[in-house]
């Protein structure tokens, strides 16, 4: 995309936010909630348990979302049209390459 330093700098930076948001959040990505795990390994399965543990594993989702928003529109005020029609088109070949066969 051709960033200048100053967009390498903000643009390392807001990635460096979102990595450590991450860890603070214990993200990785879609699996079942070790609890839940927990759970199966019982004889009997307790459903606001397995409710309970999903509904947090949402919450963080959510935050997290919101927060990317957030990262988002503070990396979007500093591309040029250029590069924002670039980013566009590198996500969507990146989807393309990436999607799944069920789509």
């Amino acid at each position: 995309m051709d960033l200048n330093d100053s967009q390498k700098k903000e643009l390392y930076r807001i990635k460096d936010e979102i990595l450590s948001k991450r860890k603070e959040l214990k993200l990785q990505g879609p699996r079942i909630p070790a609890e839940v795990l927990t759970e199966f390994r019982q004889p009997a399965l307790d459903e606001k348990k397995i409710n309970k543990s999903f509904e947090l594993e949402m919450n963080k989702m959510i935050e997290m979302r919101t927060f990317m928003t957030k990262k988002a529109v503070e990396f979007h005020s500093i591309l040029t049209p250029e590069q924002r029609n670039q980013l566009v088109d590198l996500i969507t070949e990146f989807q393309q390459k990436h999607r799944h066969h069920d789509d």
